[in-house]
């Protein structure tokens, strides 16, 4: 058994709580939770959110082609998660008593100072709300390991029964509660954090000491796998040597400081996590092409004292860059707001984003900071050769007295009590920068089955449906408004192909307009688009998600095309894109930006053949018609036609005119049984956009327009 002492000296301060003894929770930690058990409503519990299977432009560290590894499995800090009754400062003296570290002159402010920034200690009801368990949470005073893997981690697989912990003592531990969380942002899914029982807080060195020695990834009928490029890799059998933070500057250190360009793609959250609105450079410094940002990976949650949060002006207490300089010298860029010449021109480090909402807030001391494993120092360049100049990414040794000290959560607030042991300060550091500029390195991922969704509101995902009768599409975000429509026997879910519900100043709702006398659906995030279509008849449903307007760095286009017919579809690639046109469909342009999902793509082939087979059953029904001399119209007509048929064509710049198809003109029959099956059959042959021959079309006078490159 693990003997736990938190005092300083050895000196045992009693044996805190194993697996099999539970202690009961105060009644003030139920209430709490009966709270708890209201609030998302129809967001799904925070466990279910963290473990939808989605990742959203995650980075990889050590390069696209590199296989997964295990980059750091470090012990965090022991027994302050779970603290009985913790819920508010009135109940201070409980994390204190539980060897937390507290900023003391937090306490009694007026307003409240948020309770993370008084100590980093949680209650048991404080871990279920962060996504750790979906049932009660029985243990108290638990310790800590987080755990920074290479490439994103599916989230569906995060689960306690994939890891050991081999401590030094002999003891192989299974974790009790893991999650990814607090790094839960969609492009953040590389660490998992584990509670359990996994050592005390004595040095290495003592014969008394308790601590993990290494960390392994074990097989379970639901093995840890990894999103990569080429699609799903499988953990099991990974290990890493961890370490001990309560030895001499043995503190958090850097694992990974990624260099690339400036994107907002994937930086939001679950619902669920309101620290991370808006919090990323983007919103912080702009849009600006000249922007990048270098992501600093941390092998635990970095703060000044073991409480308090970074803050987006605060570079210079923590941080300096080196840099090739002119003429064969190295400059060290040591400040923010400072342009410092290097080789090949002028950097200048913005500030820090990816911590709390906003710049600053008032007062000061309620800033509220994420306390995750990713730092972004977004730097302006004057030139692409100025930012590859960029060399290493410095933390200075703490005891030159010159920065501050960096601690992760179990370091001693302001206010440590004398004898206490506490995590210790980073050694100091010199990392490596890696490039990633050419290609972003990241990659995104969304299970395309709706089963593997629990039924919620406003996903960061877009269900696709399609009535096989009617022919028409639809986009939801809900995937319980997706699963009543596959139940109503009349809609069948196609794919989930891209991201939606950004939370930033950036995001603007995508609207969907409905034609009940066409049966059809479109979306779009253009006013002048829905300012026509309505002139056309479309009538405004709502805005079932929201995207991006603009064709921001890292966004792919989503484009709407319309067929003869007057049915609108969206494309999210350009193979999909291409197949759509060679399929009859005409382009009207890009109906909003966001981010595709490459696991969708398998569908785009088998959709377009559909579609193409039920143009051959419509031009067959269409002939006999056309022997008795039917002919079709193309006069405008901005009102429509009370007996034909309305169909969109795209003008030059790129809104919609209706053209008024003649009564008495063929319209699309509802496909047949037989005629499904052969439509079915045709599918299944369907040949990729290459060997199709499918060309591409011009829609701005030489390229192909919006269409950016494939992810």
């Amino acid at each position: 058994m693990v003997e736990r002492r938190q005092c300083g000296g050895g000196g045992s301060v009693g044996r805190r709580t194993r697996p099999g003894r539970r202690r009961a929770l105060s009644l003030e930690a139920l209430e709490a939770r009966a709270m708890l058990s209201g609030s998302g409503s129809g967001q799904g519990s925070t466990y279910a959110q963290l473990h939808r299977d989605i990742v959203i432009a995650a980075d990889i560290y050590g390069g696209e082609k590199s296989a997964p590894r295990i980059l750091a499995a470090g012990y965090g800090f022991e027994g302050i998660q779970g603290v009985p009754g913790f819920l508010t400062e009135n109940q201070v003296p409980l994390a204190i008593a539980a060897g937390a570290g507290v900023v003391g002159e937090l306490v009694g402010l007026d307003p409240a100072a948020p309770l993370r920034n008084i100590s980093s200690a949680a209650s048991p009801i404080g871990i279920q709300q962060a996504g750790f368990s979906e049932g009660t949470v029985t243990e108290t005073f638990l310790d800590a390991m987080p755990i920074e893997f290479s490439h994103p981690v599916l989230p569906g697989t995060v689960l306690p029964q994939n890891f050991r912990v081999h401590l030094n003592n002999g003891e192989v531990v299974t974790p009790l509660y893991v999650a990814q969380n607090p790094n839960y942002d969609f492009n953040e899914r590389q660490t998992i954090v584990a509670f359990g029982y996994f050592g005390n807080r004595l040095p290495s060195d003592d014969p008394a000491a308790v601590h993990p020695e290494s960390f392994e990834v074990v097989a379970s009928s639901t093995p840890l796998q990894f999103v990569t490029p080429t699609g799903l890799v499988e953990g099991t059998g990974l290990s890493l040597s961890s370490s001990n933070p309560y030895d001499p500057y043995n503190g958090p250190t850097l694992v990974g400081a990624k260099l690339s360009r400036l994107s907002l793609a994937g930086d939001y959250a679950p619902v669920g996590f309101p620290l991370s609105v808006g919090n990323h450079g983007v919103e912080y410094y702009g849009t600006g092409r000249d922007l990048y940002r270098l992501r600093l990976f941390t092998s635990g949650g970095f703060s000044p004292d073991g409480v308090s949060g970074f803050e987006p002006q605060e570079f210079a207490r923590f941080f300096q860059l080196s840099a090739a300089g002119p003429r064969g010298s190295t400059v060290t860029i040591g400040a923010a707001g400072v342009k410092y010449r290097v080789a090949g021109g002028v950097l200048e480090v913005m500030g820090i984003a990816d911590l709390g909402t906003g710049l600053a807030a008032d007062p000061g001391y309620t800033y509220a900071e994420d306390h995750d494993n990713q730092f972004d120092v977004i730097i302006r360049a004057s030139s692409l050769q100025a930012v590859r100049a960029l060399r290493t990414v410095v933390l200075p040794d703490p005891r030159s007295g010159t920065h501050s000290p960096i601690y992760n959560p179990g370091g001693p607030g302001t206010v440590p009590v004398p004898g206490y042991r506490y995590t210790q300060p980073s050694p100091g550091q010199t990392f490596p920068v890696e490039f990633a500029l050419a290609s972003p390195a990241t990659v995104s991922w969304a299970a395309q089955s709706l089963s593997a969704y629990d039924q919620a509101d406003d996903l960061a995902v877009a269900f696709r449906l399609r009535n096989a009768a009617s022919g028409e599409w639809r986009l939801t975000s809900s995937s319980a408004t997706a699963a009543s429509l596959v139940e109503s026997g009349e809609w069948l879910l196609v794919d989930v192909p891209f991201a939606t519900n950004p939370n930033d100043s950036l995001a603007v709702p995508v609207t969907e307009l409905r034609s009940e006398r066409r049966g059809d659906s479109v979306y779009t995030a253009d006013p002048r688009r829905i300012a026509a279509l309505q002139r056309a008849g479309y009538v405004e449903v709502g805005t079932p998600f929201t995207a991006y307007a603009k064709p921001l760095t890292g966004l792919d286009p989503v484009w709407s095309l319309v067929s003869r017919g007057g049915k609108h579809v969206v494309a999210a690639s350009k193979t999909e894109f291409l197949l759509w046109h060679k399929a009859g469909y005409r382009p009207q342009g890009v109906a909003f930006y966001t981010v595709r999902f490459p696991n969708a793509d398998a569908a785009a082939a088998p959709m377009a053949a559909t579609h193409r087979a039920e143009r051959m059953l419509v031009a067959a029904a269409a002939a006999p018609a056309a022997a008795h001399g039917t002919a079709h119209g193309t006069a405008p007509d901005a009102a429509g036609s009370a007996t034909g048929d309305v169909a969109l064509t795209t003008l030059q710049d790129g809104a919609d005119a209706p053209i008024r198809r003649e009564a008495g003109s063929p319209q699309v029959p509802p496909a047949s049984a037989r005629g499904m099956a052969a439509i079915a059959r045709f599918a299944s042959r369907a040949p990729s956009a290459r060997s199709a021959g499918v060309l591409p079309v011009r829609l701005d006078g030489g390229r192909l327009g919006g269409m950016g490159t494939d992810r």
